[in-house]
């Protein structure tokens, strides 16, 4: 009887039953497609792996992609390692087994056969590479320099905790006891961040060979913590009696005149603070009731404008000392917009009586809110206000702008009526 004809079928690799491995048991191998429940319900696929008697620690390792890859299992300085050194089809079964026992000589020599991949690569000293990403992408405009800004300080909470660990040594243990340590340092939001930060620093590694392409994401089966919804929805009276606050607020203090009206566009139209600051009248296509936004926190992109917002944007047109294409819809008096907005905001929100918590980002959650109650679609209404998430982009690429020309006009037009304190008829009919 053959090791062919003992040896167990390839399916049954998950039960790490370990046989001398044949050529023809390696070709007819297929990982089985066994998976788990991993963190919120998503499928994690098994590891399986066809150990070999000849070799100790060597295997051949199955994906549920089809790819097979030689591999190699240790133990250096009290540690169990285990690395990917070749794909099969690229070795030969011979030889991997002869490079398997060539790299177990270096081990009981007291040398790791895969040091020249790890030196020096812990993650502390990779910091330099993911700062050099982020700057990258910020230039690309994938990314604005506040989000890079938020990414380096999720990497100083992991320096101070995984600081010292080589990236291809982070595993799904080393990851839980950080992020617990983290959450009870810096709470629960910051642990969530850093984890999002650790899983682009362990996918930059893998693409610079620091770390095994194919190792599992340590970070997929981490239950992030629950983070408590920030977000508030105004009442109409709450947006009646700001609308009361900032008509108030720009009689008392003229100087205030552009900070006012960028808080109604904001309202208007559920923009980010810094797509609205930070607008020039090169951006402002009033014939096409459109911004072009050559820079946003998701790129460039386009905001329709409803009859409301459309007729402000007009009337600060007609009182602008400079329309050029660089100049700012919203020039500050005397601060930078960004300040300025915030120092208004504080006043008119004390005016008004609205919640001491509630946030100048309120106004596009209610935005986005008051879309969704309308009965339109998620993917009009993301992409009325340019929802950043990658599941989002993929599901509302397709999606032009003309089609939230009717979500726009509804929303600010309500928007616009309870800050007027007036019918929406009638705030529309004397906005056109």
């Amino acid at each position: 009887m053959t090791d062919a004809d003992t040896a167990p079928e390839p399916q049954h690799a998950a039960k790490r039953t370990a046989f001398r491995l044949t050529l023809r048991q390696c070709k007819a191998a297929r990982h089985s497609g066994t998976s788990y429940a991993g963190a919120q319900g998503k499928p994690v696929f098994r590891v399986e792996i066809l150990w070999d008697t000849d070799v100790r620690g060597f295997g051949l390792r199955l994906l549920p992609s089809g790819r097979k890859s030689w591999v190699l299992r240790y133990r250096y300085r009290g540690r169990q390692r285990m690395n990917e050194f070749g794909d099969f089809g690229t070795y030969t079964l011979e030889d991997a087994r002869s490079k398997a026992r060539g790299y177990l000589v270096k081990v009981e020599g007291g040398e790791d056969p895969f040091s020249k991949r790890e030196d020096g690569k812990t993650l502390g000293s990779f910091e330099e590479d993911f700062s050099a990403s982020c700057r990258a992408r910020v230039e690309a405009r994938e990314i604005t320099a506040s989000t890079a800004a938020k990414y380096a300080e999720s990497f100083a909470a992991l320096r101070e905790v995984l600081g010292s660990h080589l990236v291809d040594e982070i595993d799904g243990q080393v990851v839980r006891r950080a992020f617990t340590e983290i959450t009870k340092n810096r709470g629960r939001y910051a642990a969530n961040r850093a984890l999002s930060a650790l899983s682009l620093v362990l996918r930059l590694a893998a693409d610079a060979g620091y770390r095994s392409p194919t190792a599992p994401n340590p970070t997929a089966d981490v239950t992030r913590n629950r983070e408590v919804p920030r977000g508030l929805e105004f009442s109409d009276e709450e947006l009646a009696r700001l609308g009361a606050a900032l008509d108030a607020e720009e009689e008392r203090r003229p100087e205030a005149r552009d900070t006012v009206a960028s808080i109604r566009l904001l309202a208007l139209t559920g923009a980010r603070r810094r797509e609205i600051t930070g607008l020039t009248w090169g951006e402002v296509d009033l014939p096409g009731m459109r911004l072009r936004l050559r820079s946003a926190k998701t790129g460039p992109r386009e905001i329709a404008l409803n009859s409301a917002a459309a007729s402000l944007l007009a009337s600060l047109r007609e009182g602008a000392t400079s329309t050029e294409p660089l100049a700012r819809v919203f020039p500050a008096t005397h601060h930078e917009a960004g300040y300025a907005i915030q120092y208004t905001w504080r006043r008119v929100r004390a005016a008004a009586k609205l919640p001491p918590q509630a946030r100048l980002h309120d106004l596009r959650h209610h935005y986005v809110t008051r879309g969704v109650a309308a009965n339109f679609s998620e993917a009009l209404v993301g992409k009325a206000v340019g929802h950043s998430s990658a599941a989002t982009t993929r599901r509302y690429s397709h999606v032009s702008v003309e089609p939230t020309r009717a979500l726009v006009e509804h929303v600010g037009g309500e928007i616009a009526a309870a800050l007027a304190r007036k019918p929406r008829a009638e705030v529309i009919r004397l906005a056109g």
